[in-house]
């Protein structure tokens, strides 16, 4: 998942040496469970940060915001280096393999829209703030139905991966696919 923007918000690009490539395809029996656990924490601070522009402190907009790109930045960094790229190798001899790359194509167009409602914050005039909370909180929905998305449809595809590599058990398979 490549996204361009400004460094700061999201940019999960990794570089794929080949120590990476095989640290990064390696099965992590909780990242599902810390997936979820972290879209729940983006989704806090964006709230938080449209709910501060209903407010007239600047400020306090300023330090919600920049809790919120943090956390999406993380989110978006564990997403794409440790599920997608996982998948990315796992699926490139498997029939999941193109519809799995389409799947990354149209997040990654989603994803780049949310950054430029992002990069765009730091220079929307205050006086237009409720035209930059409406923006704002059509993004952080952008971002919760990506996540709703990737539950649906990568969460099962890594779970069966890993299972068919012999990396976790059918106890597990069930437990990730009852959380989908």
């Amino acid at each position: 998942m490549k996204l361009v923007a400004e460094e700061s918000i999201v940019s999960p690009v990794v570089n794929q040496t080949k120590s990476n490539r095989s640290l990064m395809s390696r099965y992590d029996a909780q990242l599902i469970s810390k997936i979820d656990a972290e879209i729940i924490l983006v989704r806090n601070y964006g709230l938080a940060a449209v709910h501060a522009l209903s407010g007239n402190n600047e400020l306090e907009f300023a330090q919600r915001l920049k809790h919120f790109k943090l956390a999406l930045k993380s989110h978006l960094k564990k997403v794409s280096a440790k599920l997608y790229m996982f998948l990315r190798e796992e699926l490139k001899n498997d029939s999941r393999g193109e519809e799995f790359s389409t799947f990354q194509k149209q997040i990654t167009t989603e994803l780049s829209e949310v950054a430029k409602v992002l990069v765009s914050v730091k220079s929307f005039d205050w006086s237009e703030k409720e035209a930059m909370k409406t923006q704002l909180s059509d993004a952080l929905t952008t971002v919760i139905k990506i996540h709703q998305r990737e539950k649906l449809f990568l969460h099962p595809i890594y779970a069966d991966v890993a299972e068919k590599r012999g990396q976790i058990t059918q106890h597990d398979s069930a437990l990730l696919a009852k959380s989908a």
